[in-house]
């Protein structure tokens, strides 16, 4: 009996996938007798039945692999949960005298996506309403799993919504370990206390929906006179004056 590979590995797979991933393992009969599997059949690693649903045989016993010919026994994983490894045995029971017990390791894990937000929440300092420039907060998304966390919508609400703007986009798709940002602004468009909420929408099933706080106050900005005080001194009534100095009263 030969068998290919001797240990099967998956690797990382993605506990979201719809589809189970399937490997096989290929058992070639080199002799000059039928070769015959009489039972295949999951253990643990300590020798006791499997008691785990990730992996499954899809081949059963019994299988006859002809003299120069071969067979093959798939394997499915499909990991439902985020793991740091699983490790069953595929164990053969063979008619072969020399081997009648054969063991092929399995291995493999469930990988996720992991959304984490900094800031949680952004109050931003007072600022003039309507201003010639905005005040900026750089909002970052993470992904601390090991699966590509996948952005479905990023979407901002609450009364004040239009005094707070996104300057730019966050990637819809962040890579295994790695993050994207994105700059919010503060426009305020009245002099009053404003808050809004930015909601972002992802395929983390623990926080599919991360809402991230925004506040901030809009402030009239200070009037300035060209004039502290005007004086005509005696002046007769009725007379249309201007400033004594010529110039305009106006308020900036």
């Amino acid at each position: 009996i030969s068998i290919v590979p001797t240990a099967l590995t998956f690797g990382a797979v993605d506990v979201q996938l719809d589809d189970p991933v399937t490997r096989a393992i290929t058992v070639s009969n080199p002799g000059s007798q039928q070769l015959r599997m009489t039972e295949i059949r999951l253990e643990e690693p300590v020798g006791t039945p499997y008691e785990g649903n990730q992996f499954a045989l899809l081949t059963a016993a019994s299988l006859d692999v002809p003299a120069g010919g071969q067979g093959a026994i798939e394997v499915r994983y499909q990991p439902a949960l985020e793991s740091a490894g699983d490790f069953p045995v595929v164990v053969f029971q063979t008619n072969v005298v020399a081997t009648p017990r054969v063991e092929i390791t399995l291995s493999g894990r469930g990988v996720d996506r992991h959304i984490e937000v900094s800031p949680p929440s952004i109050d931003f300092l007072p600022n003039y309403r309507n201003p010639s420039t905005p005040q900026e907060v750089i909002l970052e998304v993470r992904n601390t799993g090991q699966a590509p966390l996948v952005l479905g919508a990023v979407m901002s609400g609450g009364g004040a919504a239009s005094s707070f703007v996104l300057d730019g986009a966050l990637d819809l798709v962040i890579p295994p370990l790695d993050e994207s940002s994105v700059v919010v602004q503060f426009w305020p468009r009245a002099a009053e206390p404003l808050e809004a909420d930015l909601l972002i929408v992802n395929d983390d099933d623990d926080r599919p929906m991360v809402r991230v706080d925004l506040s901030g106050i809009g402030l009239l900005p200070p009037l300035l006179p060209t004039h502290t005080a005007i004086d005509w001194g005696s002046v007769a009534v009725g007379l249309d004056l201007p400033p004594p100095d010529s110039s305009r009263f106006a308020v900036t």
